[in-house]
């Protein structure tokens, strides 16, 4: 039972990992683990440094509809224009039905 393979079909790339296990006396199996490697672990990185971007700016904007809400409720309150809503009281008995 082999173990897996993989074909590269492009000259150039063969070539590139020829040469790069000729210059570090590596395998071209571990030139292209080791490019692999490192390849995945910035991508990685890079994905999750962007998800903490997203994450910081979604807090940013909670933040800043939640300040907006709030002058909202103050200007309401400040012009007492809550006084004059229906209230449960308004709109259903002692029993709970509808007036």
């Amino acid at each position: 039972m082999g173990a897996p393979q993989l074909n590269i079909k492009d000259a150039e790339t063969t070539a590139m990992v020829r040469e790069l296990a000729e210059l570090t006396g590596e395998t071209q199996t571990q030139v292209v683990r080791k490019a692999v490697e490192e390849r995945l672990s910035r991508e990685k990185s890079a994905r999750s440094e962007n998800e903490a971007h997203r994450k910081e700016e979604k807090q940013r904007e909670f933040e800043r509809v939640w300040a907006e809400l709030r002058k909202i409720q103050e200007d309401v309150k400040r012009r007492r224009l809550g006084e004059n809503c229906l209230t449960e009281d308004d709109l259903y008995d002692e029993f709970g039905l509808p007036k």
